[in-house]
């Protein structure tokens, strides 16, 4: 308590405002407002961090001795009376006898109201022989006494069990389980007692999440498959609860009976090693008899698993036929609804048929009238075109090999003019 107290910032500056009685909320709404939200915070924080929770139960609180747990720092809060006050009159805590009465149901609305009654007349009455109970400046406040449920808790808490059922849920018939799985599966993520699971199972039964039946070997829980309207608990679930805790039972059974099957073998090597003919011979025997019922009960087991695959596969198959069907249905109102049937599907085949074979048709006559077209216009041949083509690559390539050659002179040359000309063409090519 004191690390969460601790942490807490400002409390130490805060304390001695924190931890006063609480004004009337008239005489001072700010302050009555501040404190208790503090107060509301605080107490979550505690019972979430399991720092009011006892051995009876981690999902309720004890009023009494509650103002001396929070004591820090040589001071005890004042004012929890009222905190308890405001926390039960929202509802965030509720009176463990109450809690039973929550229920949408009209009976349990009549418990409920019932209930009520008795509490206002012993409140009255208590009133009218001591005074009513405020604190000094006017606050209203109650006696920390009583035990307390703390709904978020069990909000929270419940979601959470529900989602892990769910999640391990394949088959209908896991939607079956027993008040002992749940118990398992709490304690594999939650710290929980007896009394928890007792809260747990009561609260969704009352939220509609899951439905709850007696049974000689246990408690039938059946878990809301989704958000359609609560189902019964049919014959059927009834047989697979049997069949689940049956197996279950020969399971710790057939455990129970390997270990002393273990025993007695470990006996009668004890009794051989001290020369203890008799006592081993009666180990042994006793040890044969336990193996054939070890036999028996796994053949039990075996059989009782195999039932429950075999309701799982037609679970399966069900499903199945049911998709079949509604996608038969569904595939069937399509083709109803676009006035789709053989007839007028070979119809629009040979209605695209003929339009493809006048497109065909019409391309080709397009195609023919654009070749004659294209020869009544050309003037020249290709031959003429491809004879000055390669006239254009010859001179091309002459052009490439000599490409600084001097041009040819136009008048006549002499001797000397033949030497410099000779020497210009020799420094052209050489260049």
């Amino acid at each position: 308590m004191d690390e969460l107290l601790e942490a807490i910032p400002d409390l130490k500056k805060r304390q001695q405002f924190l931890y006063a009685r609480f004004p009337g909320r008239a005489v001072n709404e700010q302050t009555y407002d501040d404190r208790l939200n503090f107060w509301k915070r605080t107490l979550l924080d505690a019972c979430r961090k399991g720092l009011l929770s006892n051995e009876q139960s981690t999902l309720s609180v004890s009023a009494v001795g509650i103002a001396e747990r929070f004591e820090w720092n040589g001071l005890k809060p004042l004012g929890l009376g009222t905190v308890l006050h405001e926390l039960t009159k929202s509802g965030d805590w509720v009176d463990i006898n109450k809690f039973r009465y929550l229920d949408d149901s009209y009976i349990s609305q009549s418990l409920s109201s019932l209930f009520n009654l008795l509490m206002s007349s012993a409140t009255w009455a208590r009133d009218t022989v001591f005074g009513a109970s405020h604190d000094d400046d006017g606050a209203p406040s109650i006696p920390l006494h009583g035990q307390y449920v703390i709904r978020r808790l069990v909000e929270e808490s419940s979601n959470r069990l529900l989602s892990e059922m769910k999640a391990t849920c394949h088959y209908a018939s896991d939607y079956i389980t027993s008040k002992r799985s749940i118990e398992e599966m709490l304690h594999s993520f939650m710290p929980t007692t007896s009394a928890d699971v007792e809260l747990l199972i009561q609260f969704m039964q009352q939220q509609g999440q899951i439905i709850v039946s007696s049974h000689q070997l246990g408690t039938i829980v059946k878990i809301k498959k989704d958000k359609s309207q609560l189902p019964k608990l049919e014959e059927s679930d009834i047989g697979v609860f049997v069949l689940k805790e049956t197996a279950f039972n020969l399971s710790k059974q057939t455990e129970l009976l390997q270990s002393q099957v273990n025993g007695c073998m470990d006996k009668a090597k004890q009794h051989i090693s001290a020369k203890q003919k008799v006592q081993a011979l009666f180990c042994l025997r006793r040890k044969r008899m336990l193996s054939e019922l070890l036999e028996k009960r796994l053949s039990s087991y075996e059989t009782l698993t195999k039932i429950l695959e075999q309701i799982q596969g037609a679970e399966t198959q069900i499903e199945i036929l049911s998709a079949y069907k509604l996608g038969a249905t569904s595939l069937k109102q399509i083709l109803s609804h676009q006035n789709i049937s053989p007839e007028s599907v070979e119809s629009t085949m040979d209605l695209v048929s003929d339009v493809l074979s006048a497109s065909a048709e019409i391309d080709q006559v397009l195609q023919s009238g654009n070749d004659s077209i294209q020869a009544q216009t050309t003037l020249y041949s290709d031959e003429d075109f491809e004879k000055e083509l390669d006239e254009l690559f010859e001179a091309e390539k002459a052009t490439h090999i000599f490409p600084n050659l001097p041009e040819v002179p136009s008048h006549p040359v002499s001797a000397g003019d033949s030497e410099t000309v000779t020497q210009e063409r020799v420094e052209a090519v050489l260049n």
